[in-house]
């Protein structure tokens, strides 16, 4: 060992030189100051001792062997000084052995360190380096303290590097790596960016295990065009800022693992790439790790590059790799906010298991195809606008809607998402594709979750859309004349508003299965059209409210065990069908259009509401109540134009008067086709063609039994009925049957009120059915096969060739002494196919009338009973018969006009006790012919010596033909004719003087009745007149007469 004293170079310009052999030491006494060092014996050790300096004025440092600083750990600083530049070379080292500033290399020249030559150990480098060896921070060569100070700025073409157990500071310095140089830290040590910052470019920042580099509290690593292999250690507090073309990280860039509430932060200052395979880990929640862009800045990050954790990415990004909030790497929270600035995603935004994907308050660009993925984690949006690129969740979790507006423009959801109470969604022209399931309010919430296509576009894909909150809490909206349309794939199902514009391809379903409040779906504000389904599941409402269903392209509403309730809204085509209990419901006080629809469901037309039908049509195959509550409020369906009531199916009207009503506007016809069917009450005001039923069935009905036809005239064509109990009511309208058209009374009533007109086809009846005239009522050639009646003071006027009756006609049948008349305008007749028509003018004298001024001929078999009058013109070819059937039944007939009969028809009295029987009294000429039939009243014996007087007129013209005369025994009635009676009385038959006594003065009689030919001649009874009726008169006055 020897010093370094005076005796050895120490002045300016002077150089040393060790290269004497062997090992030895030279330890500096003194403070030299000289040009060079030359070591060439690489044993020698030059020993800096505390409180010495070495400094070197000249260029060069050839070091072989080993230059220390502060071997001993004193206080007091040892200096190795670089007062010029100087090139440090050889295969030596500088150990620096004692820390902070007790081992100093300072000097203001720059200190080159070549490639062979290596600087270690602890302290403070405060001299420029070019460095293209080593300079490391390395405890091994260390006696007190493990970390190394840079305070210097760096040209580092070499090596920058801390050992293991050693730190390594960056002191308010640049390191300048451009020519290719390394920071690197080896296992278990650490290099350090302190509080006064660092700036740090191009080249690698590496590590080897666990070694790092570390931006402390304060620090600011200002880092340009560096590739990261290693591990960076953003410590809150610190920052690094990225500035030239951005940074390649191949490793790990950690911001704030310490959980604190400082802030670490990670910048780019200037528009650049974060490029490589290595990871971005924001390892603290809020704005305690932060990835951020200075303003008009923008960073892209590589392909493979991977951004990830929690916090706020508040940068400026095109990301082309992935960034993932992932609560796997954080140490506090799990939420990794993307804020500020505008994002554009051409990779990966992911949230793992657990972890939430917040996006606040701007746009992601997904245009290039990005993604925006949940494996298990939360994606939130805030007021965020995303546009294009997809959603998905293969790992689970959803994208929500967290608060504010999002803008969704053309974007792909393969994962499900939620918007939140409070919260809208728009889609603009570019539209949505849902593979997955929208919730709208999954809450219940009275806050209001909301879809609104502010532009006209497409409701895509293969997935569903759930409105689960009722009301206005859950709304699909258009904006104003916007159009949105759903395809074939697609389900918008739930309860809520739709009040969108909307073209349907898809299935719009109400469903209270997936409802957390309500039962009801509400179609408003906006017309639709539907081309495939609109659906009410079961004990579902899908409401239609204020808007058009235009369904001509071939939709269907369904309701599948449902109701569909219909309020002032319009149904233009397709098909309505009823599922199991589903049904239609027309809501009281609405007033709705069905035009050209199908249905095929039932349907309730509540007390209060009003369905119209246009010119297109109603097809009803199902069952469609009017008024099912018995409610006082009307219930009606009325037709606008000239249409057809088709199908196969019923209208049912279930309240009476007018709280159930089918009408036409004026001046239009309904047309009721082959195939359907009206039963019920109500009142059927319509102007209509009949061609299917009509029946007015007390069966379906909650109040009253009476149908009424009234309002506008009728044709029928098929049948019209009223069944048991109840009353079909024909009041002021004329109806004219043709082809097969009938009216039934099938153990009901026919009612014809004031002013009906019934023309042509049938009156048919069964059971206890009937008609009744209540009013003045006309029948043109109609066919009467049911019984019926004319009440008190009204009049049934036939027209036309007269009536066909095969039933039993009572006029007055209260015997009112209001007159009730049978009136014959004009010539007309009184027929009957079946030989069993009877009119019975049931009331005395003109209180039940067969009036004029027409000649009225009574047809073949056809009856006029009763004891009314005949107040016209009368041709009798059927058969008259005074008297009413029943108690008391003996009684007159009156004509009041001339009556001829006919050789065809007859008149029938009916003899009775006490001179009684029935009597026709003619005020005008009689006119006989045909037959006299004459039978007894019940329980009567014909006795000798009774005369009735069975016929008087004005005057008597002529004989009945055949006179069907009562035999008992040896008595016999006789017709007496006289001027204007004609008598019946009772004789032996062998009375041929009809003095009432038999006597030889008979004889002399028969004989000039038989030379006359006279009946009274035929005594054997024979129908003949023959000699053999002598010998019978003979025997006749033989046998004993009463």
């Amino acid at each position: 060992m020897s010093n370094w004293d005076a005796a050895i170079p120490t002045g300016l310009g002077q150089s040393a030189g060790f290269g004497l052999s062997g090992a030895y030491t030279v330890t500096l006494d003194v403070n030299p100051m000289i040009a060079d060092v030359s070591i060439t014996n690489p044993d020698v050790l030059i020993s800096i001792p505390p409180g010495r300096n070495l400094d070197l004025n000249g260029a060069s440092l050839l070091n072989q062997g080993l230059i220390e600083l502060n071997p001993s750990a004193s206080s007091l600083n040892a200096l190795f000084t670089v007062s010029s530049n100087i090139a440090a070379s050889g295969s030596g080292q500088i150990w620096m052995r004692t820390s902070s500033d007790n081992s100093q290399i300072v000097g203001a020249g720059i200190l080159s360190n070549a490639a062979s030559h290596t600087i270690r150990g602890v302290g403070q480098i405060h001299t420029a380096v070019v460095n293209d060896g080593l300079v490391q921070a390395d405890i091994s060569v260390s006696v007190s303290g493990n970390d190394l100070e840079i305070r210097g700025d760096v040209t580092n073409n070499g090596t920058l590097s801390s050992a293991t157990n050693s730190l390594l500071e960056l002191v308010g310095v640049t390191i300048d790596q451009t020519g290719g140089g390394t920071i690197f830290s080896e296992d278990a040590a650490a290099v350090a960016v302190t509080s006064q910052d660092a700036a740090i470019i191009g080249g690698t920042i590496d590590r080897a295990g666990t070694g790092e580099l570390d931006i402390l509290s304060g620090g600011v690593a200002a880092v340009t065009s560096v590739t990261n292999s290693g591990f960076i250690d953003v410590l809150p507090g610190g920052s690094i800022v990225v500035d030239g073309t951005g940074m390649i990280n191949d490793g790990t860039i950690a911001v704030n693992q310490n959980a604190s509430s400082l802030n670490a932060l990670m910048t780019f200052v200037a528009s650049g790439n974060l490029d490589g395979s290595g990871m971005l880990m924001m390892r603290t929640s809020a704005d305690n790790s932060q990835f951020n862009t200075d303003p008009a800045v923008t960073v892209t990050q590589g392909a493979n590059h991977t951004t990830t954790g929690v916090g706020q990415l508040n940068a400026s990004l095109i990301n082309n790799g992935v960034v993932s909030a992932d609560v796997s790497v954080s140490v506090s929270g799990n939420i990794l906010e993307l804020q500020t600035e505008n994002k554009v995603n051409n990779g990966d935004l992911t949230a793992e298991g657990g972890s939430i994907l917040q996006i606040d308050a701007i746009t992601i660009d997904q245009l290039g195809g990005g993604n925006i993925i949940s494996n298990g984690g939360e994606v939130r949006l805030n007021t965020v606008t995303v546009e294009g690129g997809t959603y998905s969740a293969p790992g689970g979790g959803l994208l929500r809607s967290d608060s504010g507006t999002q803008m969704l423009s053309g974007v792909v959801l393969d994962g499900p998402m939620v918007l939140d109470p409070g919260t809208n969604v728009e889609v603009d022209s570019d539209g949505l594709v849902n593979n997955s399931t929208i919730q709208l309010n999954p809450n219940a919430s009275t806050s209001n979750a909301v879809i609104e296509f502010t532009e006209s576009a497409t409701l895509g894909g293969s997935g569903e859309l759930q409105m689960r909150t009722s009301a206005d809490n859950s709304q699909l909206n258009t904006a104003e004349n916007q159009t949105l349309t759903v395809v074939s794939t697609q389900l918008v199902r739930g309860v809520g508003q739709l009040n969108a514009s909307l073209v349907n391809n898809g299935e719009i379903r109400a469903d209270v299965s997936i409802s957390v409040s309500g039962s009801d779906m509400d179609l408003i504000t906006n017309d639709k059209v539907n081309n495939n389904l609109m659906v009410a599941a079961a004990s579902s409402f899908l409401d239609i409210t204020g808007i058009t269903v235009d369904q001509s392209g071939g939709g269907m509403i369904v309701a599948d065990e449902g109701s569909i309730r219909i309020n002032d809204a319009v149904i233009e085509g397709g098909d309505m069908l009823g599922l199991g209990a589903g049904f239609v419901d027309n809501i009281s006080g609405s007033i709705s259009l069905l035009s050209g629809v199908t249905l095929d469901s039932p349907m309730q037309i509540r007390a209060g509401s009003t369905v119209r039908v246009d010119a297109d049509g109603l097809t009803n195959n199902g069952v469609t109540e009017i008024n099912s509550a018995a409610s006082s409020s009307d219930g009606v369906l009325q037709f606008l134009a000239d249409t057809t009531l088709d199908g196969a199916g019923e209208i049912q009207m279930r309240t009476s008067a007018g709280n159930s009503r089918i009408e036409t506007d004026p001046g239009f016809t309904l047309t009721h086709e082959a195939d359907h069917s009206i039963r019920g009450v109500g009142e059927i005001n319509a102007a209509m063609i009949n061609n299917g039923t009509i029946r007015a069935d007390v069966v379906v009905s909650v109040s009253g039994n009476k149908l009424e036809l009234q309002g506008g005239d009728k044709i029928n064509t098929a049948v019209m009925s009223a069944e048991g109990g109840s009353s079909l009511e024909i009041t002021g309208i004329t109806l004219t049957q043709t082809g097969a058209g009938e009216l039934q009374a099938n153990d009901g009533e026919l009612l014809f009120n004031g002013s009906a007109t019934l023309r042509g086809g049938r009156i048919e009846a069964t059971g206890t059915g009937s008609y009744d005239v209540n009013g003045a009522t006309t029948f043109h050639d109609v066919v009467c096969n049911a019984s019926g009646e004319i009440d008190a003071g009204d009049t049934l006027t036939i027209t036309g060739d007269g009536l066909v009756n095969n039933g039993f006609m009572r006029v007055n049948p209260s015997q009112s002494s209001a007159d009730s008349l049978l009136a014959f305008p004009s010539d007309g007749f009184l027929n009957t196919g079946t030989g069993a028509g009877v009119v019975e003018l049931f009331a005395v004298g003109l209180n039940s009338q067969i009036d004029g001024p027409g000649v009225v001929t009574n047809g073949p078999s056809h009856t006029i009973a009763g004891i009314g009058t005949i107040d016209t013109e009368f041709v009798n070819g059927g058969i008259i018969a005074p008297g009413r059937d029943g108690v008391a039944n003996l009684g007159t007939l009156n004509a009041s006009g001339d009556v001829t009969f006919a050789s065809f028809g007859s008149m029938t009295i009916e003899v009775g006790n006490g001179n009684q029987s029935d009597r026709f009294a003619i005020a005008g000429t009689a006119n006989l012919a045909g037959t006299l039939d004459v039978v007894l009243d019940d329980g009567f014996v014909i006795g000798n010596q009774i005369d009735y007087t069975i016929l008087t007129a004005g005057n008597v013209v002529g004989t009945f033909d055949t006179e069907n005369l009562l035999v008992d025994g040896q008595l016999i009635t006789r017709i007496l004719y006289e001027p204007t009676q004609v008598r019946l009385v009772t004789r032996c038959i062998a009375d041929t003087n009809l003095d009432g006594a038999v006597t030889p003065t008979d004889f002399t009689a028969w004989v000039n009745a038989f030379n006359n030919g006279d009946a009274v001649a035929d005594q054997n009874l024979d129908g003949l007149i023959t000699p053999t009726d002598f010998t019978a008169w003979i025997a006749n006055f033989n046998m004993p007469c009463p």
